[in-house]
């Protein structure tokens, strides 16, 4: 199976949200990037799952450099935009870029664009300096006084969060098996986000056949497990995570689960993200 929009709103209870008026109307997100966009991928999303038009703006961070069409990091940016369009139906979406994902991201704090900013990059601790870190940082308590919440993505590779870090102009690939995790997501004030995988097991949650409209055929919530396809795969590709080098254990990270090492964990928080099993449909 894959997941349509109105999958996803049936699997995480999304309906009533939408029957009370909720669907993210007066509001707006930020989504980063590092590539020009091709704006009919958008429309061609929304009008083939049924959806509304997506209020789109985009903005060059002015003074870098216009990075043009990199197909890899449009294509992240695709699904970036097109799923938050597909949960958020109603909300403003803010696409900044630049030739340097990170200057998009400062940008988007220094200008107050809005109360959200998702971005799906990251590069490994193990291969930046504190500085760095600490500017990250420095950044993400500014976004937070002001009232940002920054989400980040923890990784593709495990526990192993150096290999193959990123594409693109942000951080550069590696075989390294250490054991790391990713900036920003690492940051005390970023919230890291990581992935699980449906697991249906011998239960009954999808329909015989998809909605003409929507193309959904989910029928409830959907049963999840750890997202692991490594094997499968025959490399790292699973949910990042794990102790931060830099960044001590904040005050609030406690709970269930929680390793006590001193160190601050990531992901924060998790949701199907597996691209070989009922992996998320886009254009």
């Amino acid at each position: 199976h894959y997941v349509a929009p109105d999958d996803f709103a049936t699997i995480f209870d999304v309906r009533p949200l939408y029957s009370a008026g909720i669907n993210g109307s007066g509001q707006s997100v930020v989504i980063v990037g590092q590539s020009q966009i091709v704006a009919s991928h958008m429309s061609t999303f929304s009008s083939y799952f049924g959806l509304p038009a997506t209020n789109l703006t985009t903005t060059l961070v002015p003074n870098t450099q216009d990075p043009g069409i990199v197909v890899s990091d449009e294509q992240e940016s695709d699904l970036d935009l097109q799923w938050t369009s597909a949960v958020a139906r109603g909300a403003n979406l803010i696409f900044v870029y630049s030739y340097d994902v990170t200057d998009a991201v400062q940008y988007s704090i220094d200008q107050n664009l809005a109360p959200v900013i998702s971005m799906s990059y990251g590069d490994c601790e193990s291969s930046s300096a504190r500085s760095e870190a600490a500017t990250m940082r420095a950044w993400a308590q500014q976004g937070n006084a002001q009232g940002i919440t920054w989400v980040a993505a923890s990784g593709d590779s495990g526990a192993a969060g150096c290999y193959q870090a990123s594409s693109g102009h942000f951080g550069s690939s590696n075989s390294s098996l250490s054991l790391a995790v990713g900036l920003p997501v690492s940051v005390p004030e970023v919230t890291g986000v990581g992935g699980t995988t449906l697991s249906e097991g011998s239960g009954t949650y999808w329909n015989g056949s998809n909605n003409s409209t929507t193309k959904a055929s989910a029928l409830s919530y959907i049963p999840e497990t750890s997202w692991n396809d490594s094997v499968a795969d025959g490399s790292p590709s699973a949910s990042g995570g794990g102790a931060s080098q830099f960044f001590a254990k904040p005050s609030w990270q406690t709970g269930k689960g929680v390793p006590t090492d001193g160190a601050r964990d990531v992901p924060d928080l998790a949701f199907p993200a597996s691209a070989d099993h009922d992996g998320y449909m886009g254009y």
